[in-house]
């Protein structure tokens, strides 16, 4: 099986599986969607037993720093989409490692068959600013300048109405859905 799916291959997956056309799973599974969509813009919470619950979150107002002036900036609160996988998929996908031991390992710790590489210049630079942030901000280098920038500072979101914004967030969430309909179908194919 391959390791992305995208909604044909998994229409083409449940229609051999279930021996029904895939035009009827196609409609199936984008009715399963908007039930969700629904669901959330009606409750803002769907539970599904068995796969999980999806959720929206409003994410607070936050400053930050813009890395490339120094200057402080505000990000707006927004809405997004959690995912809870219930317990039953939960312990399904957690079952081949079931027997494993939990180890602890702290910063200093080095395995014997594990190589250690020096960090790079670029690297450096990075652990200094995130140390200069405080560790507060997902840090990314900009490939032609070399330079430090806090990744998706501002979305596209904070200019889009409000009803827009959680249709975008909504979307995000069939998307996590469709990604845990993958993850059942592939634990489903290994079984």
């Amino acid at each position: 099986m391959n390791a992305k799916l995208n909604m044909q291959h998994l229409v083409d997956l449940m229609a051999e599986r279930n021996g029904t056309t895939k035009k009827s799973e196609e409609h199936f599974l984008k009715e399963f969607f908007a039930l969700i969509q629904e669901g959330l813009l009606q409750d803002s919470y769907v539970k599904i037993k068995g796969l999980g619950t999806f959720k929206l979150m409003e994410v607070e107002n936050r400053s930050s720093v813009n890395v490339n002036t120094g200057k402080p900036i505000d990000i707006e609160g927004h809405t997004k989409v959690s995912f809870t996988p219930d317990s039953e998929l939960k312990e399904l996908i957690n079952k081949p490692f079931a027997n494993f031991e939990n180890v602890i390992l702290h910063d200093e710790s080095i395995l014997k068959d594990t190589l250690v590489e020096e960090p790079s210049e670029e690297e450096e630079m990075l652990e200094e600013v995130r140390e200069e942030m405080g560790n507060k901000e997902e840090v990314v280098f900009v490939e032609e300048e070399k330079t430090p920038v806090i990744a998706a500072l501002v979305s596209e979101t904070l200019t889009e109405e409000p009803h827009q914004s959680h249709s975008k967030w909504i979307w995000y969430a069939v998307g996590i859905l469709l990604m845990a309909l993958i993850i059942l179908g592939i634990v489903f194919l290994v079984l």
